[in-house]
């Protein structure tokens, strides 16, 4: 146990690290909301001096958090920074381990690449930095670090970018929440309304998976409070929930219905109730949740219903699954070698056969065609390993692993090992199977 006077002192030493990321956000907040410039060195500075100045739990929390407001700074160079300043922090306590041949196959394997040009020292580096981070942090077995505090700063990055991101489109419309809505734009890519090439942007169904990873986690507090303090949570996934819909993701509306059906039938399972009785109160809780939305935001259900009803709800991605497997199937080098990582549109090479000029929509299948047939075992490890690591083979709580089931089942749909920067979300999903030990 910790002695009271610890306790304080780690508590009195948080509060230079929540003043640090304040100060950090308002940089963002200025830039963004009164267009005062501020180079993005500036910001990589600062980032820098933090992974100085922090302790390990700190320079760890700060690196998760990278994932989320990683857009509006050079995020990657960061994280290299990052990785020789946790590196001198935890001195000779890593573990050679299965992981790490992982992780060396990992470098060599992209590293082989450069007969598929184009490829660039300067782009191997800059992917190669988030998979060096993941084994420092979640493959080394003696790494513990405080996951409250990497939790709970993710989900202040994520609120603050919501915020960040509806105060420059409010300022694009006037100021006029009903502007916004009834001009029908999908909720994330503000920068690609307003031109700005550095603000905080992101792409909708990233924005949604964030919403979803976020309503995923505040979900699993709720089985670890009393019934008096769940009122925050409920709260706080109101706030996600509210901006995850303003995105029209379908992603997000999947994840969202992925962890009220796990999470009831938990509660089901885990309180020994009736699992038809449990069933029909999500439904019911469902339910008022859709009256409430229909009531309040009508022309923002219109549009997700508009989208959920179009005649290919997939968005193209059945299209894009089936030209990428015929793709790889045709061509015996991208079978069993892949592409890399860098620039695979350009080596796609695009032609009237082969029409889709847009990257695959399926984690999986894009790790067999920037790895070849190894991709798709390496992510499934990068998953297990996260898992395993974080249980330790000691029992956990089933809720425990849900945000990271989420984020599983979002690369269904999405994007997975070639996103840089937004990897480092697993961290956050590593705390929370983690928390279960605390």
């Amino acid at each position: 146990m910790i002695s009271s006077k610890a306790s304080k002192k780690v508590k009195k030493e948080r509060k230079k690290f929540i003043i640090a990321m304040i100060i950090f956000a308002m940089m963002f907040f200025v830039r963004d909301i009164f267009n005062v410039n501020i180079p993005q060195f500036i910001f990589l500075l600062v980032a820098c001096f933090y992974y100085i100045i922090f302790d390990l739990d700190e320079c760890i929390a700060f690196t998760a958090t990278l994932a989320v407001w990683g857009s509006g700074l050079q995020a990657n160079y960061a994280i290299l920074f990052g990785i020789f300043a946790i590196l001198l922090r935890k001195y000779k306590k890593i573990v050679f381990s299965y992981e790490f041949i992982l992780l060396i196959f990992i470098l060599v394997w992209e590293a082989l690449h450069i007969f598929y040009q184009p490829f660039s020292v300067a782009e191997y580096a800059r992917h190669m930095v988030n998979y060096v981070m993941i084994w420092i942090v979640l493959f080394d077995r003696n790494t513990k670090f405080d996951y409250m505090l990497v939790i709970k700063s993710f989900l202040f990055v994520a609120a603050f970018l919501l915020l960040d991101i509806m105060a420059q489109t409010l300022i694009y419309y006037n100021f006029s929440l009903q502007n916004m809505l009834d001009a029908g734009v999908r909720f994330g890519n503000i920068g690609a309304l307003t031109g700005q090439e550095n603000a905080l942007s992101n792409n909708q169904n990233l924005i949604g998976m964030f919403c979803g990873v976020s309503i995923g986690i505040l979900t699993m507090f709720l089985f670890y409070t009393k019934k008096k303090e769940q009122i925050k949570y409920i709260i706080f996934i109101g706030f996600f929930l509210f901006f995850g819909l303003l995105t029209q993701s379908r992603a997000f509306i999947m994840l969202v219905l992925l962890a009220y059906f796990f999470a009831g039938l938990y509660y089901s399972i885990n309180h020994g109730r009736n699992v038809i009785i449990s069933s029909t109160a999500v439904i019911l809780a469902l339910i008022l949740v859709y009256l409430l939305i229909v009531l309040l935001l009508p022309s923002v259900w219109q549009s997700v219903l508009n989208r959920l009803l179009a005649d290919d709800i997939s968005g193209g991605r059945i299209s894009i699954f089936k030209y990428y497997n015929n793709y790889i199937l045709d061509n015996t080098n991208v079978f069993f070698f892949g592409l890399g990582l860098q620039d695979v549109l350009d080596k796609v090479n695009f032609t009237s056969v082969f029409p889709i000029n847009n990257v695959p929509h399926n984690g999986l299948q894009e790790a067999f065609l920037v790895w070849g047939i190894v991709g798709i075992p390496i992510a499934l490890l990068i998953f297990m390993f996260i898992a395993k690591n974080a249980s330790q083979d000691k029992k956990i709580k089933i809720i425990n692993y849900l945000p990271l089931m989420l984020y599983f089942s979002y690369i269904q749909v999405g994007h997975f090992l070639g996103v840089t920067y937004i990897l480092m979300i697993l961290i956050t999903l590593f705390s929370c199977i983690r928390i279960d030990k605390e």
